[in-house]
């Protein structure tokens, strides 16, 4: 009975603690050491990933436009490769609307915390669709955020379609996610203000004291801090435009410039992250266990398969 107690009380001080360290301004200090202190634990937590990279950092070799790409998402937490894929999306996304309008093999719940209501998934992404493999799996993506982390991340997606919705929800508040998290957008459409585009803060990503500040994810709170115009970024982009962004900034999306206006309409994505946690945490805590076809895995290429573990694939004939 006293054992029992003593775990409340500890767990409600733990609680307190927390609420106390993100809604305090003079708290900023201890923040910048707690998520330090965090992003340390990650990298121990990542050893056999890291490893793992530099074993073969020889095939992670980049050419002079990886390196650009690699050096914007160091100094402002994302970069954007404008119409990357622009000649594959096309029929990429007529397959994935086939399976939406039939409802086949399609899933109403989502690992995200948008309203799964308002997205519509393609479940085993790339068994069903195994083209998606050569986007999802582009070499130059795997080494600009290979060389970005230091690792070989946990890596894992789907395609999806997300729906207009009459209200922000979720996701579309501003929020930043855990230690190391990154993620991909492979837009299948071209996305803008009427249909899902999102908001990056610029530079929020280096969880230094000034992205401490901010006492609350409220987007006025984090206003006061980050005034200037030139940090606040809209993307978005032409069918097959990828982001590569660090979502351990401040961000949002998918966002509707003006929400339950009957001209919104739906994004057709295709969404890979990776997770800044070892492996079997991340699908444990919501990861998702990819199928690929036996066909498509023979024919990736070292670079890829070193994206494969048995805990985030599973391979079937």
């Amino acid at each position: 009975m006293i054992k029992a107690i003593t775990m409340q009380v500890a767990t409600l001080l733990k609680k307190t603690i927390r609420a106390l360290v993100h809604t305090i301004p003079i708290m900023a200090p201890y923040r910048t050491w707690f998520h330090y202190n965090g992003k340390q634990s990650t990298k121990r937590l990542n050893c056999e990933h890291r490893r793992k990279y530099k074993e073969n950092e020889d095939l992670f070799v980049l050419d002079n436009f990886e390196k650009d790409r690699l050096n914007e998402l160091k100094t402002d937490g994302y970069t954007v490769l404008e119409g990357f894929f622009s000649e594959q999306v096309g029929d990429l996304r007529v397959k994935l609307s086939q399976f939406i309008d039939n409802d086949q093999n399609i899933i109403s719940g989502d690992i995200s915390t948008f309203d799964h209501k308002y997205r519509i998934t393609l479940a085993d992404t790339l068994y069903n669709i195994p083209e998606f493999t050569s986007l999802a799996y582009h070499e130059s993506i795997l080494k600009i955020t290979a060389a970005y982390k230091e690792e070989i991340p946990v890596y894992y997606g789907r395609a999806y379609r997300t729906l207009p919705t009459p209200e922000p929800k979720g996701s579309s508040f501003l929020h930043r996610d855990g230690y190391g998290d990154f993620t991909i957008f492979v837009f299948l459409e071209d996305v803008g203000s009427t249909n899902g585009s999102g908001t990056y803060i610029r530079g929020s990503h280096n969880y230094n004291f000034k992205s401490n500040i901010p006492f609350s994810w409220d987007e006025r709170h984090i206003r006061d801090v980050y005034n200037n115009d030139f940090d606040w970024v809209t993307y978005g982009g032409k069918a097959g435009t990828v982001l590569i962004a660090d979502t351990t900034g401040y961000h949002k999306g998918p966002c509707w410039e003006h929400y339950g206006d009957p001209g919104n309409s739906s994004r057709d994505v295709l969404h890979w992250v990776g997770v800044g946690m070892n492996a079997p945490a991340a699908t444990e805590n919501g990861g998702i266990k990819m199928k690929l076809k036996k066909g498509t895995v023979e024919s990736l290429t070292p670079i890829q398969k070193l994206f494969l573990t048995n805990d985030n694939v599973s391979i079937e004939d």
